[in-house]
């Protein structure tokens, strides 16, 4: 208990600012994440995460309104204030969020009307603490470990909107083409929610996604970009990662909104 009380009241390390400022008022500030950097530390007492950073820039500690996984890069929220943050958080998900996505494959069968696909697909979750065991469903009188030691699984919502922008067609060197998706969470956030619906649901793996059988030798993390958020009237976008550009560049990739 005493090295739990301790780390609580140790100061928060404050890194040097090095990421790009996308969008800041008094209350939130909307920063460029780049992939491979965590949102938050590991312990309290380290550095090197995208809430360090901006802890060093503001001078003081922000507040995490949400998270994307540490291989995806771009837009990330964060509030300067206690009340922000609930503001916030209080109807976070019906925002708009709009991702950029490369997957392996053309999206060219009859399910993709209008070069459009809305996947309304619940996923299951453990929730609990990670060191946990799962709860089966099967309860014993003769288990005497502490209930909130159990993790259980459970299904959630999940709305996931894709739209092509641009395929890239098969040829010798890439055997079932690319496609490049505008991907919207549809007042969901699940976990890895567009990995996910993808991969399992689509059978089209992000490049890079090797966590969901994606290619690694095309792209070396996960092809996810947080393209844009909106914060009230605001669109804010993020500009794309030189991984993307090179991609694009490579491929002669042109967006098309639609």
């Amino acid at each position: 208990m005493l090295i739990k009380e301790t780390v609580s009241i140790m100061p928060f390390i404050k890194d040097e600012m090095t990421l790009p400022v996308l969008y800041e008022t008094e209350q939130v500030i909307v920063v460029s994440k780049p992939a491979g950097m965590r949102v938050t530390p590991f312990v309290r007492f380290a550095g090197g995460s995208v809430l360090n950073q901006v802890a060093g820039y503001l001078g003081t500690e922000p507040f995490c309104v949400h998270r994307i996984d540490n291989f995806t890069s771009g837009c990330l929220v964060l509030a300067k204030t206690k009340d922000a943050a609930h503001e916030l958080t209080q109807n976070w998900n019906e925002r708009k969020k709009n991702y950029l996505a490369i997957v392996e494959g053309l999206c060219d069968d009859d399910q993709w009307k209008l070069d459009h696909l809305r996947v309304d697909n619940p996923l299951s979750v453990l929730e609990g603490p990670p060191s946990a065991r799962v709860e089966s469903g099967v309860s014993s009188s003769h288990d005497q470990r502490s209930p909130k030691r159990l993790r259980t699984i459970k299904t959630q919502t999940a709305v996931t909107s894709f739209q092509v922008l641009s395929r890239i067609p098969s040829d010798e060197s890439i055997q079932k083409g690319f496609t490049v998706l505008k991907v919207t969470l549809e007042g969901t956030g699940r976990k890895h929610q567009i990995r996910r619906h993808a991969a399992e649901v689509l059978k089209l793996p992000l490049l890079g996604d090797t966590e969901y059988g994606g290619n690694i030798k095309i792209f070396k993390r996960q092809a996810l970009h947080a393209w844009e958020v909106a914060l009230k009237d605001h669109i804010i976008r993020c500009p794309l990662p030189e991984d993307f550009i090179n991609f694009f560049e490579k491929w002669n990739v042109q967006l098309l909104e639609k």
